[in-house]
């Protein structure tokens, strides 16, 4: 994840997707312990 950090913007995508979008803060902030790794295996969840 230290090169995600590093990027101005962030993108996640699933299946052709994009299933996360934004700044690192912004995407860190959206889980509850502040941490970008939790925010991608947050976002990365398969939801049917």
């Amino acid at each position: 994840m230290d090169e995600a950090e590093k990027c101005d913007r962030l993108a996640m995508v699933r299946e052709g997707r994009i299933i996360a979008e934004g700044t690192p803060d912004e995407l860190s902030s959206k889980t509850e312990t502040g941490k970008l790794e939790d925010a991608f295996l947050e976002f990365g969840r398969v939801t049917k």
